[in-house]
């Protein structure tokens, strides 16, 4: 069965800060309790390919994933490897 998950926040900064904040995948592990590492395999101005190691409760998992950059808009996130099945993910951004 998919899940899905949707959430909307309001932040006080640009569209455009956001969207490079969360395409800077390198430096999660600095400000993501659960990220313990980061590593980018691929980036050009179209898409970043990057693996993510959370841990949390003392599991580990590695995730890679293809994420196609819509600047300064859009992030859509489709999974290359990782214990899930499945996993597509998107973000929006977008001034108020």
């Amino acid at each position: 069965m998919a899940h899905q998950i949707d959430k909307t926040a309001l932040v006080m900064h640009s569209a455009e800060r956001m969207f490079h904040l969360v395409n800077d995948v390198a430096r999660y592990p600095e400000f993501l309790p659960w990220c313990a590492g980061a590593e980018v395999h691929e980036q050009n101005d179209a898409e970043i390919m990057a693996s993510l190691d959370i841990s949390k409760g003392g599991v580990r998992h590695r995730l890679t994933t293809r994420n196609q950059l819509l600047m300064p808009e859009t992030i859509e996130m489709k999974l290359v490897d990782g214990p899930l099945r499945n996993l597509t993910g998107r973000w929006h951004f977008r001034a108020l």
